[in-house]
C-alpha cells in the first residue's frame, strides 16, 4: 500500500514525478511516480548509490532481465545508472504481491490457484528459455497483476546472518532447494523447487517447510519430506516430485508447463527439450537411437529439436495471449523494445541471501525488456552484437584459471576462444562448453558478452578488461548474479 514520501525522498527524477512510497527492501526504494503524460510507473531507488558494488548488481540485473519476455515481468521505461542517484523505472503493475494476497484474503482455491500455477510455471520457462536463473523465486517476487501474474526481483539477495551460515548463499530460506544449502550455486532446477514452495504456500498459506528459524526451516528442507496435506489433490502430485530432494528427479520448467496445462496429453522425451506432447512433434520427427551419455558440452541442437522447442513455447504464448491463464482473462499486449547495453562500473559484489522476505511492493520497478524514455542514460547495441564484432586485440584463444567468490574459493580451468570480427566465440568452463555472444565493447579497452544457458550449464554475463596485449583480466557472473568469479587469461 502507497505511503506518504519522508523528508529526504526524491520529488522527481529524470522527468518522473515521485508521488508515494510503496516499499523498501534490502537493495533499494520503491516509489509509485507519475511519468510525463500522467501514466503511473514505479521507480525504483539503489540505496548506496554511491557504491560500485551496488551499482554493478544494478547493472547485472538489467542486462539479465532485459533478454526476459516481458509478458511475465515489468517492463523497464526508463534508467540512470550513471547518475548521483541511480534508478530505475518500469511500468506500474496494479496488484498485490502473492504475499500480500494470500496474507490478506486467505489461501486461493480452485480457478485461482490453477490459473497461478500454469501462469507463474509460463513465466518462469521464459525466464529459463532466455538463459537466466531467478535464484529468488517466492511469493512476494510475484506481483498479481490484472493480466496475469509477473515475476520480479532477478537476482536481488542480501547477506544472511554471518552467524547462521558458513558460506554464501542467494534465495530466502523457507523457498531454497537441498542443493543450494549444501552450498551449491542457483540453477534452473532451484527455480523450480522454488516455484513448488511458492504454490504450496498459495493453496495454504504456509510454506512446504515452515517458517520459523532458519536453522529449523534448512534442516526440514534437507532431511524432512514437505507438508502438502493441505495442498488441493489435482496439484499435490506435481509439487512433490518438483521438491524432490534430488534436482535431477524434478521437471524442467518447460516440461512442468505442459504437465500443467495438458496432464493428460501422450508426451516424447525429447534430448534437450525434456518430456513434450506428441501434438506438439514434427510430422516426420523419429526418436534419434540410444546412445552414450553424453559430456556437459554445449551443441548447436538438431533442425527438429528446435523446431519442437519453439512450438511449445508458441503453445503457451497463444494461451497466454489469449487469456487461457491471464488474471482476469485479459490479453497482454507486449509492446516492442530494444536491447540495451549497459554501463559497467567494472567492479565485482559480494553476494548474499535474504534471511526474511523483502518487504512487497504492489508495483515494483523490476528490470524487463528495454531502457528507454526520460532518463535512461544506457546506450543501444543491435540484438546481433557491436558493429565490427570482436576487435583485433581480444581475438585468439585464451586460457587459465577462474575462482568463485564465495566460501568455498573453488577454481576452475576455462578456455575462451573470440574469432575477431566475429560476434560470438565459446567458453568452456570444466565440463561444459557454451556459446558467447558480444553484446558492448567498453573503453578501457573491455568486452561485455553473454554466456547461454546450455543444459545444465547456467548462462551469465562477463567483462573482460585487456591488462596487458596478452594477458585479459576476467569478471563473470552465473545466472541472474549470486555466484561471480574472476579470474586472468592468457593466450597459450
Amino acid at each position: 500500500m502507497a505511503g506518504p514520501l519522508e523528508p529526504g525522498d526524491p520529488r522527481s527524477l529524470g522527468g518522473f514525478v515521485i508521488v508515494a512510497r510503496l516499499g523498501e527492501g534490502g537493495q533499494g526504494v520503491v516509489y509509485e511516480g507519475r511519468g510525463p503524460s500522467g501514466e503511473r510507473v514505479a521507480v525504483k531507488v539503489l540505496k548506496g548509490g554511491g557504491d560500485p558494488d551496488n551499482r554493478r548488481r544494478l547493472v547485472r540485473e538489467l542486462q539479465a532481465a532485459h533478454r526476459v519476455a516481458p509478458f511475465c515481468t515489468a517492463r523497464v521505461l526508463g534508467a540512470d545508472i550513471d547518475g548521483p542517484v541511480p534508478y530505475v523505472v518500469s511500468e506500474f503493475v496494479a496488484g498485490p504481491s502473492l504475499q500480500e494476497r494470500v496474507r490478506g484474503g486467505g489461501p486461493l482455491r480452485d480457478g485461482d490457484l490453477e490459473r497461478l500455477a500454469v501462469g507463474t510455471a509460463s513465466a518462469l520457462a521464459a525466464i529459463h528459455g532466455a538463459g537466466v536463473v531467478h535464484r529468488d523465486f517466492k511469493p512476494a517476487n510475484v506481483l498479481l497483476g490484472p493480466d496475469g501474474p509477473r515475476v520480479v526481483d532477478f537476482g536481488i539477495a542480501r547477506p544472511l546472518d554471518a552467524g547462521t551460515v558458513t558460506s554464501a548463499l542467494s534465495g530466502t530460506p523457507p523457498y531454497m532447494a537441498p542443493e543450494q544449502l549444501r552450498g551449491e550455486h542457483g540453477s534452473p532446477a532451484a527455480d523450480v523447487f522454488a516455484w513448488a514452495a511458492t504454490m504450496v504456500f498459495a493453496a495454504t498459506g504456509r510454506p512446504p517447510f515452515g517458517s520459523d528459524t532458519v536453522a529449523a526451516v534448512f534442516h526440514r528442507i534437507l532431511n524432512q519430506e514437505p507438508d502438502l496435506s493441505a495442498v488441493p489433490p489435482g496439484l499435490r502430485e506435481t509439487l512433490a516430485v518438483c521438491l524432490s530432494k534430488d534436482p535431477g528427479r524434478r521437471p524442467t520448467s518447460r516440461a512442468l508447463l505442459m504437465r500443467l496445462v495438458d496432464p493428460g496429453a501422450a508426451t516424447v522425451t525429447v534430448p534437450g527439450v525434456g518430456p513434450v506432447p506428441t501434438a506438439y512433434l514434427p510430422p516426420d520427427w523419429t526418436a534419434p537411437a540410444p546412445a552414450p551419455p553424453p559430456v556437459r558440452r554445449a551443441r548447436r541442437p538438431a533442425v527438429p529439436v528446435a523446431a519442437v522447442a519453439v512450438a511449445a513455447v508458441v503453445a503457451a504464448g497463444v494461451l497466454y495471449a489469449t487469456g487461457w491463464f491471464g488474471g482476469l482473462g485479459t490479453t497482454a499486449r507486449p509492446q516492442p523494445t530494444t536491447t540495451p547495453a549497459l554501463a559497467d562500473p567494472a567492479t565485482t559484489p559480494a553476494s548474499g541471501t535474504t534471511a526474511e522476505p523483502d518487504a512487497s511492493t504492489s508495483a515494483a520497478a523490476e528490470p524487463g525488456a528495454s531502457t528507454t524514455g526520460p532518463g535512461a542514460s544506457a546506450t543501444e547495441a543491435s540484438p546481433s552484437g557491436p558493429a565490427g564484432g570482436v576487435p583485433t586485440a581480444f581475438g585468439g584463444t585464451w586460457t587459465g584459471q577462474v575462482t568463485t567468490n564465495d566460501a568455498r574459493q573453488d577454481t576452475s580451468d576455462v578456455t575462451l576462444t573470440l574469432p575477431p570480427g566475429q560476434d560470438t566465440g565459446t567458453w568452456r568452463k570444466g565440463d561444459c562448453e557454451q556459446q558467447v555472444t558480444l553484446t558492448r565493447v567498453r573503453t578501457g579497452p573491455a568486452l561485455e558478452l553473454t554466456v547461454l544457458q546450455q543444459g545444465t550449464c547456467v548462462g551469465g554475463d562477463m567483462t573482460l578488461t585487456l591488462a596487458t596485449p596478452d594477458t585479459l583480466d576476467l569478471r563473470a557472473q552465473e545466472g541472474a548474479g549470486a555466484l561471480e568469479f574472476r579470474g586472468n587469461l592468457r593466450r597459450p
